[in-house]
């Protein structure tokens, strides 16, 4: 079995979460109508040392949390936002390219980008 944390109780009953990386990390390919094609990398280079093996230093790394993944997914088959999410829609973000090529462009991200922000500020009130 493996957890996203190791939690450790002191004989203070004090709950430590050590939470680490390699734990948290979640790959994200993905192909197919809808999604953007690669991007070649930037400057300075989007990799480090973690990703060097994977031999792909001249694609575009992206990272995203992984509570994000729902959020694209939904955007991606055009179902409702998933209800209490807190994830953000890469693509919201215009100084970074995002994950989706949607077929009416911009304006169905711009879509998802309101519903984003509504379901975030439902959540914070």
């Amino acid at each position: 079995m493996h957890s996203d944390a190791s939690i450790t109780i002191t004989s203070h009953l004090k709950l430590t979460v050590i939470i680490d990386p390699d734990n948290t990390r979640t790959p994200l390919i993905a192909w197919g109508r809808g999604i953007r094609g690669p991007l070649p990398d930037s400057f300075p280079s989007s990799h480090d040392s973690y990703s060097h093996p994977w031999r792909m230093g001249h694609l575009l790394r992206r990272d995203v949390e992984q509570a994000d993944i729902a959020s694209i997914m939904a955007a991606l088959i055009g179902i409702h936002w998933p209800v209490n999410s807190v994830g953000v829609l890469p693509d919201v973000d215009h100084t970074r390219p995002g994950y989706l090529f949607p077929r009416n462009g911009e304006k169905t991200i711009a879509h998802a980008a309101m519903v984003n922000t509504q379901v975030y500020f439902d959540l914070a009130c």
